[in-house]
């Protein structure tokens, strides 16, 4: 199995549809990644102004250590994401045709480039960012919105509702100038490698080193400099964290209060393991991980050969599978016929009418 990028390199002509060829479609994501590094590079500092900006528009007190300084979002994000995705196709030797890896490459490129207008709604500015790459992107619209697509649906909630089950949106799938894809295991694969790429390469070591990171970020990225290992599996995925005794004993400031670092990875932790359930349930028809195995190591405090403890366990589905609280019809959304006390009263209306 290879990288995506080497994917999409030794395609060949037939792999991609016959308006481009094998070629066009490479120097589309040259040209793609070449125009978007720089902006990506400075999402995090626009997520930064767009929050100061809100603040300062709405009249409201500007305290900097109240803002959120984001994990990093640039090309080495990218080239991480691209990474985990390489990794768990290889994992399952589970092949995806160039045409697809192209999609899916340029997806990866698209999916943060929003933060630079502010964290909120960040997915859904995506389309913004197509339109001004202009004839880089092509001249086909059902391709360019079948990108943006599964890009914005990495996050957020489904427009106009609270509801967070945004790849139900994508088709399972679909037919582009000739070629067939399958988005939403394409965009179930982003959102999972996504999640799996906060790790030490995020952290603004300086910012944390000099104690100019804003005080609520602080603990965000501790989480990304503890994580130092994510290595992907058939059987699962393996994380390592290792935390120094100081770092471990000390509370953080958050936007919900004061916590501890290992409190904050658990919380991570837990929301890993949903996405995980979540992504796998539109990615079994190619692959399925189905646990995550995690190691937390605390150093020692006099001792720098030894450690404090280790905790080492598994997140994985356990128990009895319950209904949600809407019971058949939070699972069967389309159900017409919400219980027999309605089909009774459908029955009668049929026998008065035919009395």
């Amino acid at each position: 199995m290879m990288h995506l990028e080497e994917i999409l390199r030794k395609g060949k002509d037939a792999d991609f549809p016959t308006r481009g060829g094998k070629q066009e479609y490479i120097n589309r994501y040259e040209s793609i990644t070449r125009i978007l590094a720089p902006i990506q590079t400075n999402a995090t500092a626009g997520a930064l102004l767009a929050e100061v900006r809100k603040k300062f528009d709405q009249k409201d007190a500007i305290n900097p250590e109240e803002l959120i300084y984001l994990n990093d979002h640039g090309p080495d994000h990218i080239a991480c994401v691209i990474s985990r995705c390489s990794d768990i196709l290889k994992s399952h030797k589970c092949n995806i045709g160039a045409y697809e890896a192209y999609i899916l490459l340029v997806a990866i490129n698209l999916h943060d480039i929003g933060n630079i207008g502010g964290r909120k709604d960040h997915e859904k500015r995506v389309f913004d960012q197509i339109d001004s790459l202009g004839a880089a992107m092509g001249s086909d619209s059902a391709e360019k919105k079948l990108i943006g697509r599964i890009a914005a649906v990495h996050g957020g909630t489904v427009a106009g509702t609270k509801d967070k089950d945004t790849l139900r949106q994508i088709l399972v799938e679909d037919h582009i100038l000739g070629k067939t894809v399958y988005p939403r295991f394409l965009a179930a694969l982003l959102r999972f490698a996504d999640e799996l790429a906060d790790d030490t390469t995020r952290a603004a070591r300086y910012g944390m080193i000099s104690g100019i990171l804003p005080e609520e970020s602080r603990i965000y990225h501790r989480y990304s400099e503890s994580l130092t290992s994510v290595t992907v599996r058939k059987e699962c995925v393996r994380l390592r964290f290792e935390i120094d005794s100081e770092t471990a004993s000390g509370k953080f400031k958050s936007s919900t209060g004061e916590s501890y670092l290992i409190d904050e990875i658990y919380s991570r932790l837990l929301k890993m393991h949903r996405e995980r359930v979540y992504c796998m349930r539109h990615m079994r028809i190619r692959l399925e991980i189905p646990k995550i195995e995690f190691r937390i190591v605390v150093d020692h405090p006099s001792d720098p050969l030894s450690h404090a403890f280790q905790i080492d366990d598994v997140l994985e589905e356990v128990g009895f599978p319950d209904a949600p609280g809407k019971g058949i019809h939070g699972v069967c959304r389309s159900l017409g016929v919400k219980n027999g006390k309605e089909i009774h009263d459908i029955i009668d209306e049929i026998k008065s009418a035919n009395a």
